[in-house]
């Protein structure tokens, strides 16, 4: 007996929310955790040696910057084409996509190792390798949780991830004092290494490595331009550290490090609800529901832009009165902390239309890139103009950053008008 269409629907909804809410609690636990062991950690090492962290850090960070677009094929083609029933062909999408990734994470962790060979320095060696190894199990990780993601295994991925979360910052708190930074790097990637251990053991998904040329060909074509967004995207976020590291000073790059974890801490709790909707959104481009898929991106938009918005003086103010009694060495860049929780609200503003942009229906993703670049060229030329007349201060630049996220997220709402709502969406009105 057929279940009525309504009744599923509602199902569906209820499934939905609780998935949500899962990952939604899940990070905020897991931001929470990771918020309060930032300001320990940053406490224990002061602002400079907080910078030199957070500068060997962006090794880690490609993980999330230094990308092929593999994982992400996967995510926007695996929901869209189970949407129009081609299993078949979704099945092929993800052995290649998880066997490319995997092969280049290898290459990746290959260069770092053959890096240290011509470091001197015996902390940044280990400190490089560690962090190497880090990305590279990183790596490994995230393939695991894109595939619990196509799952729609949001309950176990969030407990999962906060219980790791738990169990190694309460380690890395007890193992700063003795080891510092090296001990941090080692437990990053231990943590990672049993995520990956217990994710197995809820994958149904039976991966083998396989590689066909044509297929991987073809993932490449479609790979290169989210490449391109993505390391656009990278660019920028390195090229906030390294004009704060070159032209500001390594001690003012340790109050950014603070400065972005408030700022992450509550970006974080709008991005999972991306995680969520985005198969939602997919699977309805798939099927055809342009006017659905169009209304779900602008309502979420809406809500999680003005919820940040609303949300950024509480925690501004939280930072007033708690900054000078925890963070003491910290306490001359409260300024910079209060205007970074700005960012939160305008970097969510183009998250949730990116979801079209980049899907195959509107196929649109090589258009991201040039305008992540100009508003990388923007903060340059900002921050220049300010150093050539001497007034590049950590909080000037932080108000370049707004700037320069808001060129860039008004720019991505502007390519979805165009290419996806003037096309599909007022077609069918």
């Amino acid at each position: 007996m057929k279940r009525p269409k309504i009744f599923l629907t509602i199902i569906s909804k209820i499934k939905q929310k609780k998935d949500w809410l899962s990952v939604l609690f899940s990070t905020m636990g897991i931001k929470l955790i990771d918020l309060f062991r930032g300001l320990f950690v940053a406490q224990y090492l002061g602002p400079e040696t907080f910078g030199i962290l957070s500068a060997i850090q962006l090794i880690s960070q490609l993980n999330k910057y230094g990308s092929l677009g593999f994982n992400a094929i996967a995510g926007r083609e695996v929901p869209f084409l189970e949407g129009k029933g081609e299993l078949e062909k979704a099945d092929e999408v993800k052995q290649n996509a998880y066997s490319s990734e995997l092969i280049f994470s290898t290459i990746l962790l290959t260069i770092g190792i053959i890096s240290v060979l011509f470091i001197q320095s015996k902390s940044l060696k280990y400190a490089i390798l560690l962090a190497s190894i880090g990305l590279f199990l990183g790596k490994i990780g995230k393939l695991h949780r894109t595939e619990l993601v196509l799952e729609k295994k949001f309950i176990p991925l969030s407990l999962v991830d906060i219980w790791i979360s738990a169990i190694i910052s309460i380690l890395i708190i007890f193992s700063v004092p003795y080891y510092g930074m090296h001990g941090i790097l080692f437990l990053t990637a231990l943590g990672s290494l049993i995520a990956i251990l217990v994710f197995q053991r809820y994958i149904q998904y039976q991966y083998k490595f396989s590689i066909k040329i044509n297929e991987l060909i073809r993932q490449i074509g479609i790979g290169v331009p989210l490449v391109f967004g993505t390391l656009s995207y990278g660019f920028y976020r390195y090229s906030e550290k390294f004009i704060i590291m070159f032209f500001i000073g390594m001690k003012e790059l340790g109050y950014y490090a603070i400065a972005t974890k408030i700022m992450q801490s509550t970006l974080h709790i709008a991005l999972t609800r991306i995680k969520v909707v985005k198969i939602q959104i997919s699977t309805h481009l798939g099927r055809g529901n342009y006017g659905l898929a169009h209304n779900i991106i602008k309502k979420e938009s809406m809500i999680f832009s003005l919820a940040l918005l609303v949300i950024a003086p509480v925690i501004a103010l939280g930072v007033n009165y708690l900054v000078p009694i925890y963070l003491s060495k910290y306490a001359s860049a409260i300024t910079a902390m209060q205007l970074i929780t700005i960012a939160p609200a305008i970097r969510i503003i183009g998250s949730f239309f990116s979801i079209a942009i980049i899907s195959p229906l509107v196929n649109k993703q090589k258009l991201i890139a040039p305008v992540q670049i100009s508003a990388t060229v923007l903060i340059y030329v900002l921050s220049f103009i300010l150093y050539y007349h001497d007034n590049l201060s950590l909080t000037n630049f932080i108000i370049i950053d707004i700037i320069g996220y808001l060129f860039y997220h008004i720019g991505i709402v502007i390519i979805y008008y165009y290419y996806f709502v003037r096309k599909y969406v007022q077609t069918i009105c």
